[in-house]
């Protein structure tokens, strides 16, 4: 058949393996996740980092995810096409909307990089929205040739940008997370030593 009737089949294929021992886990003891429960106890870690509300969130975050993939499987969108990519672009921001209200992250170095990622997606779709608008307004001859190739490094300069930000990022997080704790186990000494 045409490769737009297998893209269900894969979706399905990426989303039973993942969604259900999620979603099983979760539900399992939503009340007090850290309760060791034999059939379970494996992906209690898909837990730990986030608060006592939103024991949940890592189910949504992939939902988020498989309707990210699942717009590429609906026949009435060309790929890369305006309507593709603001669906994607109203996914992300209906995403980054739960994520700043339901803070679900213990630690803040998660939550600065989850409002980091979810920031880079908005960006991407939103930038590709203006690049298409852009080639649409070149083949109808409302520009001229050398803006289009202005157009094309500034979008391939932002693309690398977008993609090597949340690396980067997540290298200076995660420097800041050391050096806090170092601060913490150093007070905490202090402490100890004061009480002595």
């Amino acid at each position: 058949g045409r490769p737009a009737e297998r893209d269900p089949v894969a979706i399905k294929d990426v989303a039973v393996p993942v969604v259900v021992p999620v979603a099983d886990s979760a539900v399992a003891d939503s009340t007090d996740p850290t309760e060791e429960i034999d059939d379970f106890a494996s992906l209690w870690q898909l837990h730990d980092d986030y608060r006592e509300p939103c024991y949940l969130w890592e189910v949504f975050n992939i939902v988020q995810k498989i309707f990210l993939i699942g717009i590429l499987a609906v026949d009435d969108f060309r790929p890369g096409s305006i309507g593709q990519l603001l669906t994607a672009l109203m996914i992300c921001v209906i995403y980054a909307l739960v994520l700043s209200e339901t803070r679900p992250y213990y630690e803040w170095h998660n939550m600065i990089f989850a409002v980091l990622i979810s920031s880079c997606s908005i960006c991407l779709f939103s930038w590709c929205i203006v690049h298409s608008y852009s080639l649409y307004a070149i083949r109808l001859g409302g520009s001229e040739l050398g803006m289009y190739h202005v157009s094309e490094e500034v979008t391939s300069v932002a693309l690398l940008f977008l993609t090597f930000a949340p690396t980067v990022a997540l290298i200076c997080i995660e420097a800041l997370r050391v050096i806090a704790d170092r601060h913490l186990v150093a007070a905490a000494g202090a402490e100890e030593a004061e009480e002595a």
